[in-house]
């Protein structure tokens, strides 16, 4: 029998081109590979086609093809912490897993966003040196309601890329909470995915 692999190769669309696409407009990942919830079914891809078509889906602009919509390019692995989680929990879910966005959740439903930098504003700089102190690790034990972002701004799965790029630029923010209709998260969005789609830099 064949090796079956453990990592996904996918294409992507790396930006927005401007006149005729060429080599920054794609780009090749290797992720790992999803498991099949209930109900699903994972498929493999045996052949890749880019069509005329798929040139229409790269503007966002009206077309015989849809937009890119945020669902396409989000994040559907989520970390989340809650209100009353420690900050010495938020330092561990950051060191373990190595994103830089946690959502915060209220009854299963986002309240909030904490971010890495968010974490380092809050937190003794002596933790873990030869100066530390007791008030220094006193600081992990504040808790996350106490400095998560509350002026939540999110976007849904049938808002475009470009959408949501003007959405992060016109509130000042890093990521984007995407959320389902009833508050619970479905995944989430960084600027670094959004203006790869809407800019020329790389």
């Amino acid at each position: 029998m064949p090796k079956i692999s453990n990592s996904n190769r996918r294409v992507v669309l790396a930006k927005r081109p401007k006149g005729l696409p060429n080599e920054n407009t794609l780009r090749l990942e290797e992720v790992g590979i999803p498991q099949a919830g209930e109900g699903e079914m994972l498929l493999r891809t045996a052949f890749l086609s880019l069509d005329p078509y798929m040139r229409g889906r790269m503007n966002d602009a009206k077309s015989y093809a849809e937009p890119l919509k945020i669902s396409e390019v989000m994040t559907r692995q989520v970390m989340t912490v809650s209100m009353d989680d420690s900050l010495r929990r938020v330092r561990e879910v950051f060191e373990k897993h190595g994103f830089h966005h946690l959502l915060v959740l209220d009854r299963r439903r986002v309240a909030g966003v904490i971010s890495d930098r968010d974490l380092l504003k809050h937190v003794s700089p002596f933790i873990g040196k030869l100066s530390e102190r007791s008030q220094d690790l006193s600081t992990l034990n504040r808790r996350v309601h106490q400095i998560m972002t509350r002026d939540l701004v999110s976007a849904s799965t049938d808002d475009t890329v470009e959408s949501g790029a003007a959405l992060m630029l016109q509130n000042g923010v890093s990521c984007l909470p995407v959320v389902a209709q009833d508050g619970r998260p479905v995944g989430i969005v960084t600027a670094r995915d959004l203006l790869r789609f809407v800019t020329n830099s790389d």
